[in-house]
């Protein structure tokens, strides 16, 4: 899910796996949809995102 802070505007897909090839085909699609720059992208603290942390912390 992507969301613009500043006018609200959602733009949704769900993905079959969690992967960098289904982020790339996401952020793709979404600029289509929405052809805005895109300056900052926030994510979750999912293990996608945190796995290489856990790695290095252990």
């Amino acid at each position: 899910m992507a969301i613009d802070r500043a006018t609200r505007r959602v733009f949704a897909q769900l993905k079959p796996h969690k992967s960098a090839v289904a982020a790339r085909a996401f952020l793709s699609a979404r600029q289509k949809a929405v052809p805005c720059h895109v300056r900052i992208i926030l994510t979750g603290s999912g293990g996608e995102f945190t796995a290489h942390v856990r790695r290095f912390r252990s």
